[in-house]
């Protein structure tokens, strides 16, 4: 886990620089995971991603980050 499960935003930030503040909500279980929500589709429109790219994510380390790296993948 690269979030704290308390974080409700992040900014991405992809490989040209630009950033997108986008809310996130955690979903607890098995299979614990964040969702990007609001903000999210506003980077897809602008980079105009296409079913099949794919978008790499990460984080400078473990803990309470609150800014997320991109990188696109064009299929």
């Amino acid at each position: 886990m690269c979030l704290d499960t308390s974080s409700t935003s992040i900014k991405l930030v992809d490989e040209h620089g630009n950033q997108w503040n986008c809310t996130i909500q955690f979903v607890p279980g098995t299979d614990a995971r964040f969702l990007i929500c609001s903000g999210w589709n506003k980077m897809v429109k602008a980079r105009g991603l296409k079913d099949g790219d794919r978008v790499v994510i990460g984080a400078p380390g473990v803990g309470s980050n609150e800014t997320i790296y991109c990188i696109v993948i064009r299929r």
